[in-house]
């Protein structure tokens, strides 16, 4: 059972939660999970801009990311959030803009391996 006290179990549940469509349980964890971590790191935003995306709240997301990438501007989990943000939002030119700053912090990164991951975990 979780400890409903423990930040690091909630975002756990939270990201099992959005891989299995659970978005709005996921989206309440997320939340607590930060509330209880002030100084949580970048994974916490990450993981709950991912679950506000998912639950079709994208204003929210994108302000959640927004602040991850202030922390840390080269976090590809959050530039790729952004950029799915962005193309969702009809911003193609940003999106691609967000891409080339991911490709640039992450020379390493390509859509496929990360669909792999995703998909297989």
């Amino acid at each position: 059972e979780l400890n409903p006290n423990d930040p690091d179990s909630m975002m756990a549940l939270a990201k099992a939660q959005v891989r299995f469509g659970e978005y709005d349980d996921a989206v309440a964890n997320a939340e607590r999970a930060r509330r209880l971590h002030p100084m949580a790191p970048e994974y916490y935003a990450y993981v709950h801009g991912q679950a506000l995306y998912a639950a079709d709240r994208r204003d929210e997301a994108s302000a959640v990311i927004e602040e991850c990438l202030i922390r840390a501007p080269r976090d590809a989990n959050c530039l790729l959030i952004q950029a799915a943000l962005q193309s969702a939002g009809g911003e193609v030119e940003a999106a691609q803009q967000t891409m080339a700053r991911l490709v640039e912090a992450h020379p390493a990164f390509s859509l496929e391996a990360e669909r792999a991951y995703r998909r297989f975990g």
